[in-house]
């Protein structure tokens, strides 16, 4: 497994904040320090602002007692509960199977020069810094440098705010027509191939996306996919996220005029979702869901 030595990493981070940061993408953490809670490193802070200074992102996240519906993971990610379920196919309060992976609806937005999607957390007894709650989302590292609480014993009761990983497309991504990122929690038995033919997109904005000179990929770390908006149509047989201008709904995978105004609707092709989905059918190939 390739491994890019720590100070690499941080050289070319340096380089991505003084020479046109807009057109950097990220660097993917590769480096095994990420999961050490007593070393903090540049990359297990966050992702660079270098593109937009709000959007609306993605994460994934994996359905997990006591965090097994929509309405609870929504509560643990700062998200709403009826988009997680449009986007997964599920009711509100529809029991999820463990372990299936769900794809969440997140507001990122740049905090000083890092990504951040804020979380209100409660600590609970037995709670720790190195806690998998966040599942990679966030790091132990982060939350030691943010607050000076004992890391194996916070204070019961008290509130936290947790800066969940995110980031927004690069002034290079949106011009090629990107307009979000999933910040994808990789998976024991992932690769790069596999995770673009999931989402319906090229395997090379993958590796672009994030600095990646080949196909190796450590399970549990966080890794973007740029997702582009497409007409969603009965006919297509590509796997895509697509997104509505403002003013307009959804027909039939057709975008048609809203007459309410209501916000931007965002969808998901079906297929895209098919392995996150709660029950053991998907649903019929070329139909969005909202």
């Amino acid at each position: 497994m390739a491994i890019f030595p720590l100070y690499t990493l941080s050289i070319v981070l340096f380089l991505c904040l003084f020479h046109q940061s807009s057109h950097c993408q990220q660097a993917y953490i590769s480096d095994s320090q990420y999961f050490n809670c007593s070393v903090y490193t540049s990359t297990s802070k966050g992702y660079l602002c270098n593109g937009l200074e709000l959007c609306e992102s993605f994460v994934t996240f994996k359905s997990q007692p006591p965090y097994d519906t929509a309405i609870s993971i929504a509560h643990l990610l700062g998200s709403e509960a009826s988009s997680i379920a449009s986007f997964n196919n599920i009711y509100d309060t529809d029991k999820i199977p463990s372990n299936k992976l769900i794809i969440v609806p997140v507001s990122c937005s740049c905090a000083g020069n890092l990504y951040r999607h804020f979380v209100p957390y409660t600590i609970k007894p037995g709670d720790k810094y190195s806690n998998s709650i966040y599942q990679g989302l966030t790091t132990c590292q982060v939350m030691i440098g943010q607050y000076y609480y004992d890391p194996e014993s916070l204070p019961v009761g008290t509130e936290l705010m947790v800066p969940v990983r995110c980031a927004c497309p690069t002034l290079n991504q949106t011009m090629r027509g990107v307009t979000s990122l999933v910040a994808y929690m990789v998976r024991m038995g992932d690769n790069v191939s596999l995770i673009a033919d999931t989402f319906g997109v090229d395997a090379q904005s993958i590796f672009e996306a994030n600095m990646l000179p080949e196909d190796r990929i450590i399970a549990s770390t966080p890794l973007l996919v740029p997702l582009k908006g497409k007409t969603c149509t009965r006919k297509s047989d590509s796997n895509f996220f697509f997104n509505c201008p403002g003013g307009y709904l959804t027909d039939g995978g057709k975008c048609i005029p809203d007459g309410t105004k209501l916000p931007v609707k965002r969808l998901l092709y079906s297929v895209a979702l098919s392995f996150s989905l709660t029950h053991s059918q998907s649903l019929p190939a070329g139909v969005c869901v909202i």
